[in-house]
């Protein structure tokens, strides 16, 4: 859940989840989201989340792997 502002002021919350996003392309903005090439989690309301899945240069995809790093010698 996430608390968003109306036109009017008032305050009410909204449904979310949770979406990995990444843009075809160097950036894009929907949704008021600003989107790049490198994969970012971000909670989507359901409008949101049809704006862009409606955009062909954006994706959803899965988190990034994570990497383990060998300690420094």
């Amino acid at each position: 859940m996430a608390r968003r502002n109306s036109d009017d002021g008032t305050e009410t919350e909204v449904e979310t989840q949770k979406f990995w996003v990444v843009a075809k392309q160097d950036s894009r903005m929907r949704a008021g989201l600003a989107f790049t090439r490198e994969p970012r989690e971000v909670e989507l309301s359901e409008e949101q989340h049809k704006a862009i899945s409606a955009d062909p240069m954006l994706a959803f995809t899965s988190p990034p792997a994570k990497t383990e790093s060998a300690p420094a010698a």
